[in-house]
């Protein structure tokens, strides 16, 4: 069992606000619970390359990133991303 694992919180710091709380779970610079790309598509039912050809076209806002530069979403990008799907929906019927 790694160090990781055998924490049960590790307290990262970058530029002095806490990104990483339990081990395994992302948290914004604002100390919000971040959702990870996965979790991500499957509420929104898109693949992960949608999501991120979404997001390197702009379509989308950009990511956030933890400590170890993984991709997280916040509640307001969720729903970015799900008017986006509801857009391309409405322009498609």
């Amino acid at each position: 069992m790694g160090l990781l694992q055998q924490q049960k919180f590790e307290t990262c710091r970058d530029g002095g606000k806490k990104t990483h709380n339990k081990v395994g779970e992302h948290m914004s610079k604002k100390d919000e619970k971040l959702l990870t790309p996965s979790e991500i598509c499957d509420r929104v039912g898109i693949s992960k390359n949608t999501l991120l050809r979404w997001e390197r076209d702009g379509k989308i806002p950009k990511a956030e990133k933890d400590w170890r530069g993984w991709r997280g979403y916040t509640d307001r990008q969720l729903k970015a991303i799900l008017d986006h799907k509801e857009a391309l929906k409405k322009k498609n019927q």
